[in-house]
C-alpha cells in the first residue's frame, strides 16, 4: 500500500510539473526517478524555495562575488548586517571602483586635530582578510582580468579558473556563485555546511 501511495505521488508531482523546462523543474523530475520518496515529499509540502541572489545583487556578478566574500564564515544575519554597511559605504552604484576607494586607508581629523587612520570597508565590520579580498576581486576587474561577461557567459570551468586566482576565493565561494547567481543546474557544493548536515541526516 505504501509502495502504491509512492507512486502516486510521483504520478502526480511529475504532472504537476511535466510542461516545464526550468533548469529546478528538470531536477525535481530527476529526483522523482531516481527515489520515489521525493515525489511524496514534494506532494505533501511543494517543491523547495529557492531565490537567486542575482535578484538581491541587480543581477551583477562583481555584486553577488562581494556578497560571497562577505557571508563567508558568518551566520545569516550577522552577514545580512554587514554587507548592508558595505553596501552603504560602496554606494551605488556598486562598482569595482567603489570598492577600491573604500580600501584606501584615508586620514581623519579628531577634535583634538591628530590624526588617525580609518579604512571604510574596516569600519563597516569586514575583517582584514575579507577587505583584501574585496579588493583583490576589484582589482581584478578593473584590470580586465575578470568581467562581468565571462562570469556570465563562460563555462562553469572558466569561471571556476578565473575566481580562483582571486585572493580570498575559494571552492565553497565559486560553487556559491554558479549554484545561486548563475543557477548551473550541475553544482553540489560539499563543503558547505549546510549541505554536509542535510548529507549526514
Amino acid at each position: 500500500e505504501k509502495e502504491s501511495s509512492d507512486s502516486l505521488g510521483s504520478q502526480r508531482a511529475a504532472r504537476d510539473i511535466h510542461a516545464s523546462a526550468e533548469p529546478k523543474h528538470e531536477a525535481l523530475k530527476h529526483l522523482f526517478k531516481v527515489d520515489k520518496r521525493f515525489a511524496a515529499l514534494y506532494t505533501e509540502h511543494g517543491a523547495p524555495g529557492f531565490v537567486s541572489s542575482a535578484k538581491d545583487c541587480e543581477g551583477d556578478p562583481f555584486v553577488s562575488l562581494c556578497r560571497s566574500i562577505t557571508y563567508q564564515q558568518l551566520q545569516g544575519k550577522a552577514a545580512s548586517r554587514i554587507w548592508a554597511r558595505v553596501a552603504l559605504a560602496v554606494g551605488k552604484p556598486f562598482t569595482p571602483e567603489g570598492v577600491l576607494r573604500c580600501c584606501s586607508t584615508v586620514k581623519t581629523e579628531k577634535k583634538e586635530k591628530k590624526e588617525e587612520s580609518k579604512h571604510v570597508l574596516r569600519e563597516a565590520g569586514l575583517s582584514n582578510a575579507k577587505c583584501l579580498a574585496l579588493q583583490s576581486l576589484a582589482t581584478h576587474f578593473t584590470s580586465r582580468r575578470l568581467s562581468r561577461k565571462v562570469l556570465m557567459e563562460g563555462s562553469p570551468e572558466e569561471v571556476q579558473e578565473l575566481l580562483l586566482e582571486v585572493r580570498g576565493i575559494g571552492p565553497w565561494t565559486v560553487n556559491m556563485f554558479l549554484l545561486t547567481f548563475r543557477e548551473e543546474p550541475d553544482i553540489l557544493p560539499v563543503g558547505d555546511l549546510g549541505v554536509a548536515r542535510g548529507l549526514s541526516i
